[in-house]
């Protein structure tokens, strides 16, 4: 009830405004003691309040867009990695994981079609994931570990099956492993794009794909530049400090 009232209201309050100038400016003739006073205090309360909305929409906090999780970010990281090699000579995808339980299978099923339709472009994909052999990684989340190995087989297998035709297209597919806690994890893509996630304690134990992703863009609102660049800090790390 309440929400068709508001409605009601926005939809008739520019016409009710157009009506009270009429009635507060052009109607001296009307017999209608203090009619012109009460108009104008209604059109002022009207404007009042669209002053207020306006400082509100100028003052409010600009956010990326987010998403629930993996798989509700899913859709436009296809999206945007599917743009990317129909438009670029050159892609760069870097995806910083904690199993790549998700993130792996989503870059084969867009890469792998793509590598054998004739085209050719240069690609180069980098993945660090955690060390499925890191003596702590039990004390994180006792499940990462199953799940690491078999994606980090994986990979290494596509690596070794595709290690021709990777050559002759100048892709290159590489994989790091680090030791460490893991905090961000996400995708960034042509260092323009980044989906970005943060790991999350619950009930003693790290999750990661299950938490909310964000949206950051070179150049947007919300320090996507910054936020790009951190990511990057924190890969170079990953790649650069482990195996």
């Amino acid at each position: 009830m309440a929400l068709a009232m508001k409605t009601a209201y926005y939809r008739m309050r520019q016409p009710m405004a157009y009506l009270l100038v009429v009635v507060a400016v052009g109607l001296n003739w009307l017999p209608v003691p203090g009619l012109q006073v009460a108009a104008l205090t209604a059109l002022a309360l009207i404007l009042m309040q669209l002053l207020f909305e306006v400082h509100d929409a100028a003052s409010a906090i600009p956010s990326p867009r987010s998403f629930l999780d993996f798989f509700a970010a899913q859709p436009l990281m296809r999206e945007y990695i599917q743009r990317s090699l129909d438009r670029n000579a050159q892609v760069s995808i870097k995806g910083l994981g904690v199993t790549m339980q998700h993130a792996w299978p989503l870059l084969e099923t867009m890469l792998l079609p793509v590598l054998d339709n004739g085209r050719v472009r240069n690609v180069h994909v980098e993945l660090a994931v955690l060390d499925p052999e890191w003596p702590d990684l039990n004390r994180l989340n006792a499940s990462w570990k199953t799940r690491i190995q078999g994606n980090v087989d994986s990979i290494s297998l596509a690596q070794s099956i595709l290690s021709t035709r990777l050559k002759d297209k100048s892709w290159r597919l590489e994989l790091y492993k680090y030791r460490h806690m893991p905090n961000w994890h996400g995708f960034m893509i042509d260092e323009q794009y980044l989906f970005m996630g943060t790991c999350v304690w619950r009930d003693g134990v790290l999750t990661g794909g299950e938490n909310r992703y964000e949206l950051f863009e070179v150049s947007d609102q919300f320090g996507g530049t910054e936020r790009i660049r951190q990511f990057n800090i924190w890969f170079e790390y990953c790649k650069n400090n482990y195996s």
